[in-house]
């Protein structure tokens, strides 16, 4: 819920908390165990990413890079009603299902926040800004 124009936040936690979304989300976190194999199945993931995409289960996700620009892996975050949801999702992705990637998998509450997008319909362009 966002503030009106002039509107203070409250001042107590509570009011606090009691604004924010509270969406569960499941947040997956994954490491390269065998990288130099990404290309074989690279086509394969990304049909699946865009598959979870269409059905409305894809929060969001993309590639993870330490400090040098290396890959490291990527973040997933998935719309699921439970773990065993979650991890069912997981474990169909290509990646994982041929151990190119491992992933550790956590319920996330979703409290606050903000999400602009831009959509030009003369040009069919948008901006995340």
């Amino acid at each position: 819920m966002s503030l009106a124009p002039g509107e203070s936040p409250p001042s107590d936690a509570s009011a606090l908390l009691a604004r924010m979304l509270k969406k569960p989300l499941y947040l997956m976190i994954r490491t390269f165990t065998a990288p130099e194999r990404v290309p074989e199945l690279l086509a394969e993931h990304l049909a699946y990413m865009l598959k979870l995409e269409a059905e409305g289960v894809l929060f969001a996700s993309g590639p993870t890079h330490d400090a040098s620009e290396r890959s490291t892996g990527s973040v997933t975050v998935l719309r699921a009603d439970s773990f065993d949801a979650a991890r069912a999702l997981a474990e169909l992705d290509p990646f994982v299902r041929e151990g190119i990637l491992t992933f550790a998998l956590h319920r996330w509450t979703l409290m606050e926040g903000s999400l602009q997008v831009r959509v030009s319909l003369g040009t069919g362009r948008f901006d995340l800004p």
